[in-house]
This record gives C-alpha cells, structure tokens and sequence, in this order.
C-alpha cells in the first residue's frame, strides 16, 4: 500500500512537472506556482530523485526568468513567490544550487552542465562578476568532457 502511494505522489508530481512546463511560455507565474507544487511532493518522496532534481532547476530557472521581466514582477501575488527582482535572483540562485548540488550526488552531468550556467547567469544579473566565472569553468569542463567522449566515440578503432 505505502508504495503504491508512493508511486501515486511520484506521477502526481510529475504530471504537475509537465503542466508547468506547458504555462512556461504563456504564464510564467502560473508555471512557478505548479512546480513549487510539484516541489512539496518530490521533496516528500525523494528529492535527489531525478524528475526532482530537473524540477528544482526549474524552479530556479523560472525566479530567473520573473527577475528579468518588471511588468511581471509587479503582477506577482501568490504567497512565497518574491516580488522583488532582488529577492528573486536569490531564490533562483538557492534552487539552481540544490539542484546542481543534488546532480553531482547523482552524477547527472547534463544537468550540472545547463544548470551551472543558468546559475553563472543569475550571479551576473545579481552584480556578482566573480563567481559566475567559477561556474562558468565548471560548466566548461564538463562541456569540453562531453566533446572529448563524443569525439572518441566517433572515431575508429
């Protein structure tokens, strides 16, 4: 019974993953509400888990994206959704954190390589200049990894 409940929270979140990545392009706000839904039940089930994880990153994504765009900042009302620009980068800098931190236990290298530059991208926006570049080697060197193996893969033996 407790798995199949389990099982049932899990495609619940999931199912909510996926409605806020259809509201990302026409109703931002929409969209971050449904992930920090979607957030309570993966951080209830497993949050290193990777739908977690990809929706963690997410989340910090979406605070980017709101930070970036005033007239939305203004239309902001949902309780713990910030409505400054300032407080938004930092929560997008939190999640974009915890993901890339939960992607490195998991080894999910993708996902360290995108969200790593989103975050280089938020500390620059935040007048940050310094660790952005930190980030930015990461994802780099992750990035020229990816090259190299591809490159290998390629060529005969």
């Amino acid at each position: 019974k407790v798995a199949l409940r389990e099982n049932y929270k899990m495609k619940a979140a999931d199912v909510l993953s996926d409605m806020a990545a259809i509201y990302n392009t026409t109703d931002l706000i929409k969209s971050l509400e449904i992930s920090l839904t979607a957030r309570a039940i993966f951080d209830s089930i497993g949050p290193e888990l990777m739908p977690s994880i990809n929706n963690l990153g997410n989340i910090g994504e979406g605070y980017y994206m709101l930070a970036q765009n005033d007239s939305l900042i203004k239309k902001i009302k949902t309780p713990g959704i910030p409505g400054s620009k300032q407080k938004l980068l930092n929560e997008a800098e939190v999640y974009l954190i915890k993901s890339i931190d939960y992607s490195k236990k998991q080894n999910i290298q993708q996902a360290i390589l995108y969200y790593s530059g989103l975050l280089s991208d938020v500390q620059a926006l935040k007048g940050d200049y310094k660790t952005p570049t930190l980030t930015y080697n990461i994802s780099l060197s992750i990035a020229t990894h990816f090259f190299h193996r591809k490159i290998k893969m390629q060529l005969p033996n």
